[in-house]
Protein backbone atom coordinates (compact mmCIF):
# COMPACT_ATOMS: atom_id res chain seq x y z
CA UNK A 1 0.00 0.00 0.00
CA UNK A 2 1.23 3.49 -0.84
CA UNK A 3 2.38 5.71 2.00
CA UNK A 4 0.10 8.47 3.19
CA UNK A 5 1.31 12.05 2.85
CA UNK A 6 2.29 13.14 6.43
CA UNK A 7 0.94 16.63 5.76
CA UNK A 8 -2.31 15.04 4.64
CA UNK A 9 -2.65 13.11 7.93
CA UNK A 10 -2.36 16.42 9.78
CA UNK A 11 -5.44 17.66 7.94
CA UNK A 12 -7.44 14.49 8.56
CA UNK A 13 -7.19 12.63 5.23
CA UNK A 14 -5.75 9.12 5.47
CA UNK A 15 -6.54 7.95 1.94
CA UNK A 16 -3.25 6.43 0.65
CA UNK A 17 -3.62 7.96 -2.80
CA UNK A 18 -4.64 11.48 -1.84
CA UNK A 19 -2.28 14.09 -0.39
CA UNK A 20 -2.33 17.85 -0.01
CA UNK A 21 -0.71 18.24 -3.40
CA UNK A 22 -3.63 16.35 -4.93
CA UNK A 23 -6.11 18.59 -3.11
CA UNK A 24 -4.31 21.64 -4.44
CA UNK A 25 -4.22 20.19 -7.94
CA UNK A 26 -7.97 19.50 -7.82
CA UNK A 27 -8.54 23.07 -6.67
CA UNK A 28 -6.30 24.50 -9.39
CA UNK A 29 -8.32 22.52 -11.94
CA UNK A 30 -11.53 24.19 -10.82
CA UNK A 31 -13.01 21.94 -8.13
CA UNK A 32 -14.37 23.76 -5.08
CA UNK A 33 -13.13 22.72 -1.60
CA UNK A 34 -16.54 21.25 -0.72
CA UNK A 35 -16.44 18.93 -3.74
CA UNK A 36 -12.82 17.97 -3.01
CA UNK A 37 -13.80 17.14 0.57
CA UNK A 38 -16.73 15.03 -0.62
CA UNK A 39 -14.54 13.03 -2.96
CA UNK A 40 -11.79 12.49 -0.38
CA UNK A 41 -14.05 11.84 2.59
CA UNK A 42 -12.92 14.72 4.81
CA UNK A 43 -14.44 17.88 6.24
CA UNK A 44 -14.40 20.82 3.84
CA UNK A 45 -12.77 23.11 6.42
CA UNK A 46 -9.70 20.84 6.34
CA UNK A 47 -9.43 21.24 2.59
CA UNK A 48 -9.85 25.01 2.95
CA UNK A 49 -7.04 25.08 5.52
CA UNK A 50 -4.74 22.99 3.37
CA UNK A 51 -5.30 25.16 0.29
CA UNK A 52 -4.77 28.30 2.39
CA UNK A 53 -1.35 26.94 3.44
CA UNK A 54 -0.40 26.36 -0.19
CA UNK A 55 -1.63 29.82 -1.19
CA UNK A 56 0.47 31.43 1.53
CA UNK A 57 3.48 29.64 0.11
CA UNK A 58 2.62 30.66 -3.45
CA UNK A 59 0.39 33.80 -3.58
CA UNK A 60 0.18 33.57 -7.38
CA UNK A 61 -2.02 30.47 -7.22
CA UNK A 62 -5.46 32.19 -7.11
CA UNK A 63 -4.63 34.33 -10.15
CA UNK A 64 -3.33 31.30 -12.07
CA UNK A 65 -6.47 29.36 -11.15
CA UNK A 66 -8.69 32.21 -12.36
CA UNK A 67 -6.77 32.55 -15.63
CA UNK A 68 -7.03 28.82 -16.23
CA UNK A 69 -10.81 28.95 -15.90
CA UNK A 70 -11.67 32.06 -17.86
CA UNK A 71 -13.23 29.65 -20.35
CA UNK A 72 -15.72 27.25 -18.75
CA UNK A 73 -15.39 23.49 -19.05
CA UNK A 74 -18.16 21.69 -20.95
CA UNK A 75 -21.15 21.07 -18.71
CA UNK A 76 -21.94 17.51 -17.72
CA UNK A 77 -25.28 15.95 -18.61
CA UNK A 78 -26.53 16.40 -15.04
CA UNK A 79 -25.49 20.07 -15.03
CA UNK A 80 -27.27 20.63 -18.35
CA UNK A 81 -30.41 18.98 -17.00
CA UNK A 82 -30.28 21.05 -13.80
CA UNK A 83 -29.86 24.27 -15.77
CA UNK A 84 -32.71 23.33 -18.10
CA UNK A 85 -35.03 22.64 -15.14
CA UNK A 86 -34.14 25.92 -13.46
CA UNK A 87 -34.65 27.77 -16.73
CA UNK A 88 -38.11 26.25 -17.00
CA UNK A 89 -38.88 27.25 -13.41
CA UNK A 90 -37.61 30.78 -14.05
CA UNK A 91 -39.71 31.13 -17.22
CA UNK A 92 -42.86 29.97 -15.41
CA UNK A 93 -42.11 32.32 -12.52
CA UNK A 94 -41.87 35.33 -14.82
CA UNK A 95 -45.09 34.40 -16.60
CA UNK A 96 -47.02 34.00 -13.36
CA UNK A 97 -45.60 36.92 -11.39
CA UNK A 98 -44.44 39.42 -14.00
CA UNK A 99 -41.29 40.29 -12.07
CA UNK A 100 -37.89 38.94 -11.05
CA UNK A 101 -37.62 36.72 -7.95
CA UNK A 102 -36.61 38.60 -4.80
CA UNK A 103 -33.84 37.82 -2.36
CA UNK A 104 -35.82 38.82 0.74
CA UNK A 105 -39.06 37.05 -0.19
CA UNK A 106 -41.00 35.10 2.41
CA UNK A 107 -41.17 32.21 -0.06
CA UNK A 108 -38.29 29.75 0.15
CA UNK A 109 -38.88 28.74 -3.47
CA UNK A 110 -38.59 32.35 -4.63
CA UNK A 111 -35.39 32.87 -2.62
CA UNK A 112 -33.86 29.72 -4.11
CA UNK A 113 -34.77 30.89 -7.60
CA UNK A 114 -33.21 34.29 -6.86
CA UNK A 115 -30.04 32.54 -5.64
CA UNK A 116 -29.81 30.49 -8.83
CA UNK A 117 -30.21 33.61 -10.96
CA UNK A 118 -27.60 35.45 -8.89
CA UNK A 119 -25.16 32.60 -9.53
CA UNK A 120 -25.74 32.87 -13.28
CA UNK A 121 -25.01 36.61 -13.10
CA UNK A 122 -21.85 35.97 -11.10
CA UNK A 123 -20.71 33.32 -13.59
CA UNK A 124 -21.38 35.72 -16.46
CA UNK A 125 -19.28 38.46 -14.83
CA UNK A 126 -16.40 36.01 -14.30
CA UNK A 127 -16.62 34.83 -17.89
CA UNK A 128 -17.64 31.33 -16.80
CA UNK A 129 -21.15 31.30 -18.24
CA UNK A 130 -21.35 29.50 -21.58
CA UNK A 131 -22.71 31.37 -24.59
CA UNK A 132 -25.69 29.05 -24.99
CA UNK A 133 -26.78 29.55 -21.38
CA UNK A 134 -26.41 33.31 -21.65
CA UNK A 135 -28.46 33.24 -24.86
CA UNK A 136 -31.15 31.15 -23.16
CA UNK A 137 -31.42 33.66 -20.34
CA UNK A 138 -31.42 36.57 -22.80
CA UNK A 139 -34.42 35.01 -24.51
CA UNK A 140 -36.41 34.99 -21.27
CA UNK A 141 -35.74 38.36 -19.58
CA UNK A 142 -33.38 41.26 -19.07
CA UNK A 143 -31.50 39.28 -16.46
CA UNK A 144 -28.12 40.99 -16.81
CA UNK A 145 -27.48 43.53 -14.09
CA UNK A 146 -24.74 44.33 -11.57
CA UNK A 147 -24.72 42.33 -8.35
CA UNK A 148 -24.81 45.54 -6.28
CA UNK A 149 -27.88 47.03 -7.93
CA UNK A 150 -28.25 49.58 -5.14
CA UNK A 151 -25.03 51.22 -6.31
CA UNK A 152 -26.08 51.72 -9.91
CA UNK A 153 -26.48 55.35 -10.97
CA UNK A 154 -30.06 54.97 -12.15
CA UNK A 155 -31.16 53.11 -9.08
CA UNK A 156 -29.32 55.49 -6.77
CA UNK A 157 -30.98 58.54 -8.33
CA UNK A 158 -34.40 56.92 -8.09
CA UNK A 159 -33.95 55.89 -4.46
CA UNK A 160 -32.49 59.27 -3.54
CA UNK A 161 -35.59 60.96 -4.94
CA UNK A 162 -37.82 58.62 -2.93
CA UNK A 163 -35.75 59.29 0.20
CA UNK A 164 -36.06 63.05 -0.29
CA UNK A 165 -39.85 62.76 -0.64
CA UNK A 166 -40.08 60.56 2.46
CA UNK A 167 -37.98 62.92 4.60
CA UNK A 168 -39.97 65.91 3.33
CA UNK A 169 -43.25 64.28 4.31
CA UNK A 170 -42.29 62.41 7.50
CA UNK A 171 -39.44 64.62 8.81
CA UNK A 172 -37.40 61.56 9.76
CA UNK A 173 -35.17 58.81 8.37
CA UNK A 174 -36.90 55.60 7.14
CA UNK A 175 -36.94 52.66 9.52
CA UNK A 176 -37.60 48.93 9.20
CA UNK A 177 -39.34 48.69 12.55
CA UNK A 178 -42.66 49.53 14.15
CA UNK A 179 -45.45 50.19 11.73
CA UNK A 180 -43.18 50.86 8.77
CA UNK A 181 -44.76 50.11 5.40
CA UNK A 182 -43.15 48.09 2.63
CA UNK A 183 -41.76 51.09 0.77
CA UNK A 184 -40.31 52.60 3.96
CA UNK A 185 -38.63 49.31 4.81
CA UNK A 186 -37.12 49.17 1.32
CA UNK A 187 -35.67 52.65 1.77
CA UNK A 188 -34.33 51.68 5.20
CA UNK A 189 -32.61 48.58 3.82
CA UNK A 190 -31.19 50.64 0.95
CA UNK A 191 -29.71 53.10 3.45
CA UNK A 192 -28.23 50.23 5.45
CA UNK A 193 -26.35 49.10 2.36
CA UNK A 194 -25.07 52.61 1.73
CA UNK A 195 -23.90 52.95 5.34
CA UNK A 196 -21.94 49.73 4.99
CA UNK A 197 -20.47 50.94 1.71
CA UNK A 198 -19.54 54.25 3.33
CA UNK A 199 -17.77 52.53 6.24
CA UNK A 200 -15.68 50.58 3.73
CA UNK A 201 -14.96 53.70 1.65
CA UNK A 202 -16.87 52.21 -1.30
CA UNK A 203 -19.31 55.11 -1.55
CA UNK A 204 -18.26 57.88 -3.92
CA UNK A 205 -17.90 61.43 -2.66
CA UNK A 206 -20.68 62.83 -4.86
CA UNK A 207 -23.14 60.26 -3.51
CA UNK A 208 -22.23 61.11 0.05
CA UNK A 209 -22.80 64.78 -0.74
CA UNK A 210 -26.17 64.00 -2.34
CA UNK A 211 -27.27 61.99 0.71
CA UNK A 212 -26.07 64.70 3.10
CA UNK A 213 -28.09 67.29 1.20
CA UNK A 214 -31.29 65.22 1.33
CA UNK A 215 -31.01 63.65 4.80
CA UNK A 216 -28.07 64.81 6.96
CA UNK A 217 -28.76 62.06 9.51
CA UNK A 218 -28.69 59.18 7.00
CA UNK A 219 -25.59 57.65 8.63
CA UNK A 220 -27.29 57.17 12.00
CA UNK A 221 -28.56 53.84 13.28
CA UNK A 222 -31.70 55.34 14.70
CA UNK A 223 -34.36 57.43 13.03
CA UNK A 224 -34.20 60.84 14.72
CA UNK A 225 -36.74 63.40 13.67
CA UNK A 226 -35.36 66.17 11.53
CA UNK A 227 -36.08 69.77 12.46
CA UNK A 228 -39.08 71.20 10.69
CA UNK A 229 -38.80 74.54 8.99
Amino acid sequence: MAAVDPDCIEYGCTHPHVGLDEWTLMWMHGLEPREIARRCGVDSWRVNQAIAVRVRRDPTMPARRLKRHLHPLPATLTQRQDFGQKMADYRVWLQRNGREPRENSGSRYERELYGWLARQRAAERRGNLSADRAAALDGVSRWRRPALGALRDEHFAERLEQLAAFVDQQHRIPTRYGGAGEEERRLAVWLMGLRAASRRSWLTAHRVEALDAVAPDWRGRRSPRLPQE
